[in-house]
């Protein structure tokens, strides 16, 4: 073992260590004294200058690309910085050289214009990408804003060369050109680094200060080599500027560089940087214009071509931003807005509400829940129910009551499913309160009236409770409706509860009073919570087995949601479902349900365990025409064979009468996806619905399993209910099992697969697939499964549960 460490230390490469990286930058800082001090060109060889040339370059490409070896989050960046420093480095070298050889004119600074031109806008567009989560969506890099402002450059330095220094207009454009192209190119990545380094880290990283004063240091060298090329006289100071250069990107490359926090480019600044490089372009433009008609100064065809590309250039970004920013906008405008109503979503409502509060501004909630409206969206159907909520939506815009102040709502929006609020100012005096209880009853009165719905007419009245910040009415005194970290929720908590209060006492409105309502209802408070469990993930999975009767081969798994409460522990889904149902969050729910379920599928597929997975739907999910297109693009992502994911439905929840249910059992059908009914025989059981829905399984009740040893209509009922699903092709899986004699008796009656406490308990993904390991081997190779397994742990009075 020790060998082999000293093997692995002897070949590290010269350079990657910390002690190795200290040499090179001694190295190279001592390259660049002598440059310093030998740089009197009478005394200095072609030779000479190429020798201490490669040297500074070797050892500056060493660091920078031991750097890239070193990887981490800007390794994009020193790759770029790698590629400009050994392509711009070798063509440097060939500057003496060429210059030995008696090369004209150009032709010395070709290679290298060349080099910087090849690799500058790929270290610009690393350089724009460093410290961003995101740019700009069309163009990442911002390399159109770079071409054309380097056009735009190139344009400016060929006027004032022509004007300045009319004889190099007699340059060929091969030599020239690309010579003006790369000073300009220079120049831009200079900007940008700059702009960098006062953003990266807050202006405090030290590495992006470095590059800026090497891109300052290679400009200036760059500029003196130029002059000196065209003058025939090496420019003093020229390989000292130039040694720098080196210098400062090897000491970033070796700098500990701490990762700043990303931040988010919204296409502002590449609007103002594409409409300055428009506006500088048109004008090089128009001044090579009047100086052609004056007579004064050499004419360059080439000014109005890179000057007009430029500008064609920056136009074509300024439109694109333009572009994106509207749909930046738009997209904006959708994160707070309800698709269906157009009102502001729940996000927007407690946007204003927190608005409001933070300017001191009297002014009252209303939350409002609709009476019967289930009753509507089931007997009319899901199109009726939707046209309801447009319509209510245009009369709560519509409220006016003369005691309230400015704008009659402020606010409105819908929070979910049939629930709404509105957001109202309230009159700085003390009448605050008594504005606050007219408006209240002037919004349940405008919902009062009946709604035309297709070729029925519908009257849906509503529970409204209303609270008011501050709670007397008066401005001024800040407070919330109750002490409270966060006085938003609060504010909803209250109004919360008088809804609550409301819809208690036959419907009506209700002003929230703390003596007569006590505390908020927990139900408001719950479902926020779910939503933020929802955002940082404190939904788990655990999975309760499904045996074969024949044989206690486990074939599949049923998905259980739990709430990992981060104050109440490990929730089961019948503290917060109906939370999550009465706030509209089910179908989030459902959608965070099938995620987990199809990704652990698939880690299980990855392991060697090839399960079937069952995952709860309600009614409601299947009433989403968008449900087989993400449980679709969910298989696709994780590979996971279609059939080996079933969806369960209660067959309480379901509704004959559903088509737009039965249309998405086909679709999900039609991909291979299992569906189940769920708790079989405790609804109405409808042949009708076996026929017209086709499932693939029944789930037997778990009151049916615990009498069929005792009551023997019971045993009837699962022994018809059995024959029924087999001749219907479809399988049968008893809930509930929790003893070998009912298993049996099962086995008996030809029950397919069972499902319970006998078995195991629900449990996380790694832990079902140790218990299935487990039982395999305990099982052996020749024998199978065992048929029985005790359940593991300790029983608690919880069951599985469901999402349902």
């Amino acid at each position: 073992m020790e060998s082999t460490a000293r093997t692995a230390r002897r070949r590290r490469p010269w350079g990657s260590g910390r002690a190795g990286r200290a040499g090179l930058v001694g190295l190279l800082a001592l390259g660049v004294l002598w440059l310093l001090v030998a740089d009197a060109p009478a005394e200095r060889s072609a030779l000479a200058r190429t020798a201490s040339w490669a040297a500074v370059w070797l050892v500056a490409s060493a660091l920078v690309l031991a750097r890239v070896r070193r990887g981490g989050a800007d390794r994009r960046l020193w790759r770029a910085v790698a590629l400009f420093v050994v392509v711009a480095g070798a063509a440097l070298v060939a500057h003496p050289v060429l210059t030995g050889l008696g090369a004209g004119g150009a032709l010395p600074l070709l290679p290298l214009a060349l080099a910087v031109l090849a690799t500058s806008l790929v270290v610009y567009s690393a350089f724009v990408r460093w410290n961003l989560t995101r740019t700009h969506s069309g163009d990442p890099g911002d390399l159109l804003n770079a071409v054309s402002a380097v056009l735009t450059g190139q344009a400016l330095l060929g006027l004032a060369v022509g004007s300045l220094v009319p004889s190099s207009l007699d340059l060929p454009w091969w030599q020239l050109q690309p010579v003006l192209a790369s000073g300009a190119a220079a120049v831009v990545l200079t900007g940008t680094v700059l702009s960098t380094a006062v953003t990266a880290g807050g202006g405090r990283d030290r590495a992006a200060w470095l590059f800026v004063v090497g891109c300052v240091a290679a400009l200036v060298g760059g500029g003196c080599l130029a002059v000196g090329t065209e003058t025939g006289s090496p420019v003093p100071g020229t390989g000292a500027w130039l040694g720098l250069a080196a210098l400062c990107v090897a000491l970033a490359a070796v700098a500990s560089r701490t990762v700043a926090v990303p931040l988010t480019v919204d296409g502002v600044s590449a609007t103002v940087g594409a409409y300055g490089v428009l506006l500088l372009a048109l004008l090089v433009v128009c001044a090579d214009g009047l100086l052609v008609l004056a007579g004064s100064g050499a004419t360059d065809p080439w000014v109005l071509l890179a000057g007009g590309l430029g500008a064609a250039g920056a136009a074509t970004r300024l439109l694109l931003n333009i572009t994106e920013l509207s749909q930046l906008d738009a997209t904006r405008r959708e994160a707070v807005t309800d698709e269906l109503t157009g009102l502001a979503n729940r996000r927007g409502v407690l946007r204003a509400v927190a608005n409001l509060h933070g300017a001191r501004t009297p002014f009252a909630v209303a939350l409002l829940d609709l009476d019967r409206f289930k009753e509507v969206n089931d007997g009319l159907g899901h199109a009726a129910g939707d046209a309801l909520l447009v319509q209510v939506a245009r009369r709560l815009e519509g409220v006016r009551t003369p005691l309230v102040r400015g704008p009659a709502v402020a606010v409105a929006g819908r929070l979910g499913g049939d629930e709404f609020a509105v957001v109202v100012l309230l009159p700085p005096h003390p009448d605050a309160l008594g504005a606050a209880g007219a408006w209240s009853e002037a919004l349940v009165e405008a919902l009062a009236p009946a709604y035309e719905l297709g070729a029925s007419t519908v009257h849906v009245g509503c529970s409204a409770g209303v609270a008011v910040h501050p709670p007397g009415g008066a401005a001024g005194d800040g407070g919330a409706a109750s002490a409270a970290e966060d006085p938003v929720t609060d504010l909803l908590r209250c109004a919360d509860a008088a809804m609550y209060a409301a819809k208690r006492s036959g419907g009506g409105a209700q002003l929230f009073d703390a003596a007569l309502h006590g505390r908020p209802e927990p139900g408001l408070q719950t479902a926020e919570e779910l939503r933020r469990a929802l955002e940082v993930g404190e939904l788990v999975l655990h999975h309760q087995p499904q045996l074969r009767v024949d044989g206690g081969e486990v074939v599949g798994v049923e998905a259980l949601v739990r709430w990992r409460h981060p104050e109440r522990g490990l929730l089961g889904p019948a503290e917060f479902l109906p939370v999550a149902a009465e706030h509209g969050l089910l179908r989030a729910v459902t959608s965070e349900v099938l995620r987990q379920a199809v990704a652990q599928s698939a880690r299980w597929r990855a392991a060697g365990l090839d399960l079937r997975v069952s995952a709860n739907v309600s009614a409601g999910d299947l009433a989403d025409p968008s449900l087989p297109a993400e449980v679709a693009e969910l298989l696709l992502r994780h590979g996971v064979p279609a059939d080996r994911l079933v969806l369960e439905v209660t067959e309480a929840e379901l509704d004959d009468d559903d088509d737009r249910a039965a249309q998405v059992l086909a679709d999900l059908a039609e991909l291979g996806v299992g569906t189940s009914i769920d708790d079989f025989g405790t609804g109405w059981s409808s042949l009708a619905r076996l026929q017209r829905l086709r499932p693939t399984e029944l789930k037997l009740d778990r009151s049916f399993t615990a009498l069929l040893l005792r009551d023997p209509r019971a045993a009837a009922i699962t022994a018809s209910t059995v024959d029924l699903a087999h001749a219907l092709g479809m399988r049968v899986v008893a809930e509930g099992v929790e003893d070998a004699a009912t298993l049996r008796h099962l086995a008996a009656l030809g029950c397919d697969e069972s499902q319970g406490w006998l078995h195991a308990p629900a449990m996380a993904g790694e832990d079902l697939r140790a218990w299935v390991l487990a039982r395999r081997a305990a099982a052996g190779p020749a024998t199978g499964e065992l048929s029985t397994p005790g359940a593991t742990g300790r029983r608690t009075t919880e069951g599985p549960g469901s999402l349902s």
